[in-house]
């Protein structure tokens, strides 16, 4: 065992090749670097206590032994040519008694070959209508829920579910809810949820037990409601929902609405370590006509009980466990109009809500980092607010901003309290830090990712992200060294992406972009576009593998999907839902000298668990004999 690194890295295991082993979750990973002009099928495999090793769909090689099976994902080779990441065709070779190599197709071997696991599934989701995905989450055993709206009567739905068949017809739309095993080639559940009207989901969390906590707006007076709920009756046009689905999508725990006389709608839902959920949103004080209507529901105490807005205020509720009762819900706003679309809750209950807003009189809070509305007529400012855990105060509240437009998409907080909010702008002036990563407006719009200190009075760091045409945040997620991992649609063919990006072409009018940011905000540590024939990222997130996960919609066929996925064809209508599962491959460790000799566990081995896999550093050989892994 080596205790003290995350990885190793063998030099000159065959003439010129390199091999990189890491330990992640019991899982075998390792990358070749091979040397220009060495030759990669002379590279070999050979796995002891394996009983029988076979090729799946997806060309990846399973390994059966006594103790399960281990799975090594399908290679992704590559060069790196010009600064650009080039692809390389290339896949497992099975041999005579259990050896494994590789074939590559015909490449540079001038510059050195990369051969590293990377996309792990990629797949639509999606019946004969349109299908939106718009909101996912990771379990964790890497599971991936997601959450969206559908009008395909043949979407794809699981057996034993709580709702099988869709309750809309002709253009209204019925929620879906759809569980993915962590391999991205099944379906745990997948259920619709919705009655008669409209039903739109907007948001998605899932607890420690699996459970999953939707919310969004529904026309429906016949939406599924929990007897004891809240509330069971529709009070407008439309109201917002709370529902808790099991871990299995059998039944609701709890299902209710929450609304007032005009038009409602929960954008963003998180949960704290009691099961209390909160939920972020808009309401309108006003119907279609431009009455006034009963108000949405606040509670006594909350921040703000007073409608404020010409047509809309955002608002934040936190109710119980067992959705029965409003715990604080208060409305958020000034005399314009002001709208909530990201939230997040820290360990002590403390909610962050983001959005945009062009009231002058926002509630702001002193000393903050921005006191003043800085966009002009219609122009949205983006604001941050922070409430404190029973919701009759706000810890801080600022505005964030430049003399155009902006708005907050996504909002993250760390262990520290601090902030990080990521959204769109087209502020010539939206405020950046000295050593930002892109200091200037790229384009028409571009993309913003902004860290707030826990106080709310100065940037730990604020940056642009996109190229010379439109690019949108849509979705943020951090990690625990402080990464910011960034989701969102571009159309500017030169948005910034790394020399070993999964995708670094442009195709069509409209491309996800998914990218990793340092803990600073001074460099983009990776960057790639993804898809095909227009689509767009709206959520991302990580596992504790730190495994990427990005979901949302694809407008075409021509959406990649790999071998062995769920669902590997578009579905029809206008659009499908999609989901990808993406591994960064790790940093190159450093030139340290070689190691004499050491041992590497990359799994442990035991009654029911997965074979081990080790190697002895003195048992590569130059001259091309194979590499043993012993179980």
């Amino acid at each position: 065992r080596v205790p003290l690194y995350e990885k190793v890295r063998y030099q000159d295991v065959y003439p010129g090749i390199d091999l990189i082993y890491y330990g992640n979750q019991r899982k075998l990973e390792f990358d070749f670097i091979v040397s220009p002009g060495a030759d990669p099928e002379r590279i070999r495999l050979k796995f002891k206590g394996a009983k029988k090793i076979s090729l799946n769909s997806a060309r990846d090689l399973i390994l059966s032994t006594p103790g399960g099976e281990v799975v090594q994902k399908a290679p992704v080779i590559y060069q790196q040519i010009n600064g650009e990441r080039k692809s390389i065709s290339g896949k497992f070779i099975l041999g005579a008694q259990n050896e494994v190599s590789f074939q590559v197709a015909s490449y540079d071997k001038s510059k050195p070959l990369v051969i590293d696991p990377v996309l792990i599934y990629s797949t639509y989701l999606g019946g004969a209508s349109d299908d939106i995905g718009v909101d996912m989450a990771v379990d964790s055993l890497g599971n991936v829920l997601i959450v969206g709206y559908t009008n395909s009567t043949d979407f794809p739905i699981s057996t034993g579910t709580y709702q099988p068949s869709i309750s809309g017809s002709g253009s209204s739309s019925d929620i879906f809810v759809a569980k993915l095993n962590d391999s991205g080639t099944a379906l745990i559940y997948s259920t619709y949820l919705g009655g008669s009207g409209i039903d739109n989901a907007n948001s998605i969390a899932v607890d420690s037990t699996g459970n999953a906590y939707l919310t969004g707006s529904t026309r429906s007076v016949d939406f599924p409601v929990t007897s004891g709920a809240f509330s069971e009756v529709n009070a407008g046009e439309y109201d917002v929902f709370v529902s808790k689905l099991n871990s299995d999508g059998s039944n609701l725990i709890y299902s209710t609405l929450v609304g007032g006389g005009g038009a409602d709608a929960g954008t963003a839902i998180a949960l704290d370590l009691s099961g209390n959920a909160y939920v972020a949103g808009s309401t309108w004080g006003r119907d279609y006509s431009g009455d006034p209507v009963s108000l949405f529901p606040t509670t006594s105490g909350a921040v703000q009980t007073v409608f404020g807005g010409y047509q809309t205020d955002a608002f934040v509720f936190k109710i119980n466990s067992t959705g029965e009762t409003l715990l604080y819900s208060t409305l958020l706003g000034g005399s314009e109009n002001d709208a909530a679309y990201g939230l997040a809750v820290d360990i002590s209950g403390n909610a962050f809500v983001t959005g945009g807003t062009y009231s002058a009189e926002f509630p702001i809070t002193p000393g903050v980092f921005q006191a003043s509305l800085l966009g002009s007529g219609s122009n949205y400012d983006v604001f941050v607010s922070k409430l404190n855990s029973s919701g009759t105060a706000l810890v801080y509240s600022t505005f964030l901003g430049g003399s155009g437009t902006e708005l907050g998409r996504g909002i993250v907080v760390d262990l520290s309290g601090n902030a990080t909010v990521a959204g769109q702008t087209d502020s010539t002036d939206f405020p950046t830090t000295e050593a930002a990563y892109q200091r200037s407006l790229g384009g028409d719009w571009d993309a913003f990712v902004t860290k707030l200190n826990a106080s709310g009075t100065g940037l730990l760091f604020s940056t642009y992200l996109g190229g010379s045409y439109l690019d949108d945040g849509s979705a943020i997620a951090i990690n625990s060294s402080g990464l910011t991992y960034l989701a969102g649609r571009t159309k500017s063919l030169d948005f910034p992406t790394t020399p070993d990006a999964f995708q670094s072409d442009f195709i069509d009018t409209d491309l996800c972009f998914v990218l990793e940011l340092n803990a600073t905000g001074t460099d983009v540590t990776y960057s790639t576009f993804l898809g095909g024939g227009r689509n767009y990222c709206r959520a991302i997130a990580i596992d504790p593998q730190e495994n990427i996960y990005v979901s949302g919609i694809a407008f075409s066929s021509s959406y990649p999907t790999t071998d062995g996925a769920f669902q590997t064809t578009f579905g029809g209508g206008t659009y499908d839902a999609f989901i990808a599962k993406i591994e960064l491959a790790p940093p190159a460790p450093p030139n340290n000298p070689p190691l004499a000799s050491c041992q590497v566990v990359i799994a442990e081995c035991g009654a029911g668990g997965v074979a081990a896999a080790d190697i002895d550093a003195g048992s590569s050989d130059p001259d091309g004999d194979p590499i043993t892994l012993s179980q």
